[in-house]
């Protein structure tokens, strides 16, 4: 190439490169063409379904609470109506029967772990009207310091139905002793007292239910007269649902029973059969209180009060303290075949109430007839706020019957507290009646004079403690 050629090249390629050449634009390479994503589809929740509106549950009604004594007559002492129960413990004293007996110091015992939903029932006839109901919470004895009370399991809510219709629940105060009292209106049926809550005793290996007492008051009308012995109920299943289940008895819970008080009734003769002879007062006094003593408790008692506890004596005199028992205490114008008759108050246990015999003295020596009635209230201070059960000695003769027969008749008004209900004093006049045999051994009957005679008064039940 010549050199002209040459620069001649390079001048345009400096044109070029200072002016811009026009040429044809060169276009980009293509780009693939993108694919749209689809969009994702909408999350829509499942929906929930749907939530029923349920009010709130109104809160449960409350037991109804006690009255201040029952309404109406005894409806089951005057038709001799006999409650069945769910169980009950081996023994006479344990059935249900006992809630029935006017007696605090029996019970009903169910079977042991029956409690909470364990019932008893009692059968009502058409025509009855049901006006009230009482009870006790529990064993309301206490045998000396064996306190049966606080001991064993107390009722706290019972449920009522009547013919297996819900009546209503009521609310016991397991700290009172006594019966208590609740409204309950309605007519003959099936009345069934289902446990509902308990509170547990002291003794933990006792496990069953108790109830010394139980009532049904209202209006029987006139004429009505007991039927035959109410039995259980028939649910129509064939087997008896009243039917009260006996379980072997169980010792630990079962302390021995003292024998029957005396109802607010009438009573039946009973007759008294004369102990061995002593020599003397004070040797009969000796024995009957070395018998049985509670030598601990009376020593500890006498010395927190400062005066005797346990003693033996005639009437209340400067060794005893009052024990409820006044008026004449002793025979005062003798004939034969007695020489002479007097009331003794005697107690062996601070914690028990007060025990009177009579004491007669014949051409065959001094004969005890013990426990002629309860004349005397526990010695131990704050057992016993009531002073009763109290005696009033009315008279004491000898004289012939009509049959010409000398007879010892002893008069006395005793006063308890009504089993049934302790707001209520109830009186009544006892007649000892007592003759002699051919060995000159005194025996004696004694009678109920005149029915009981029932007034309220402020009666303070005892303390559970």
């Amino acid at each position: 190439m010549s050199i002209r050629r040459f620069c001649r090249t390079v001048s345009l390629v400096t044109v070029c490169a200072v002016a811009g050449c026009k040429s044809r634009p060169v276009e980009p390479p293509p780009q693939p063409r993108a694919t749209p994503t689809p969009a994702a589809p909408a999350v829509v929740p499942p929906s929930a379904p749907p939530v029923a509106v349920v009010p709130p549950a109104a809160p449960p009604a409350a037991p109804n609470a006690a009255i201040v004594a029952p309404i109406g007559e005894n409806i089951l002492s005057r038709l001799s109506i006999v409650p069945t129960a769910s169980s009950a413990i081996a023994g006479a004293a344990n059935q249900p029967a006992s809630m029935t007996d006017g007696n605090l110091a029996t019970a009903w015992n169910s079977r042991t772990g029956d409690l909470v939903n364990g019932w008893f029932e009692v059968v009502i006839p058409a025509g009855v009207t049901v006006q009230s109901f009482a009870m006790t919470a529990g064993f309301a004895h206490q045998a000396g310091r064996n306190d049966l009370f606080v001991g064993n399991h107390r009722i706290v809510r019972v449920r009522v139905t009547r013919d297996g219709e819900s009546v209503g629940e009521f609310a016991l105060n397991p700290e009172i002793r006594g019966m208590q009292a609740f409204a309950l209106n309605g007519s003959g049926g099936t009345y069934r007292f289902s446990v509902v809550e308990v509170l547990a005793g002291s003794r933990p290996t006792w496990r069953e239910l108790c109830v010394s007492e139980f009532a049904v008051h209202g209006v029987v009308p006139e004429g009505m007269s007991a039927a035959a012995p109410s039995g259980p109920s028939d649910d129509g299943g064939g087997q008896s649902d009243g039917a009260t289940e006996t379980a072997p008895e169980t010792p630990s819970t079962q302390p021995p029973q003292p024998s029957t008080a005396e109802a607010m009734g009438t009573a039946a003769p009973e007759t008294l059969t004369a102990g061995e002879p002593a020599t003397a007062v004070d040797v009969y006094c000796r024995t009957a209180q070395l018998r049985g003593m509670r030598r601990r408790q009376c020593t500890e008692a006498t010395t927190a009060n400062g005066r005797a506890a346990c003693f033996c004596g005639q009437m209340s005199g400067p060794t005893s303290p009052a024990v409820g028992l006044t008026g004449r205490g002793s025979l005062q114008r003798p004939t034969a075949p007695f020489t002479d008759a007097y009331v003794m108050a005697r107690t062996n246990n601070p914690d028990a109430p007060v025990s009177c015999d009579l004491l007669i003295r014949t051409a065959g020596g001094m004969f005890p007839v013990q426990n002629i009635g309860l004349c005397g209230a526990p010695t131990v201070e704050g057992i016993a706020a009531t002073g009763l059960p109290r005696m009033q000695v009315l008279s004491m003769r000898n004289a012939p019957n009509a049959g010409g027969v000398n007879e010892l008749v002893v008069r006395y008004r005793g006063t308890v507290v009504d089993p049934n209900l302790e707001t209520a004093e109830c009186s009544t006049v006892w007649t000892v009646t007592c003759t002699v045999d051919a060995a000159n051994v005194p025996s004696c009957v004694k009678a109920q004079a005149e029915p009981y005679r029932c007034v309220m008064s402020p009666v303070v039940a005892p303390s559970a403690e």
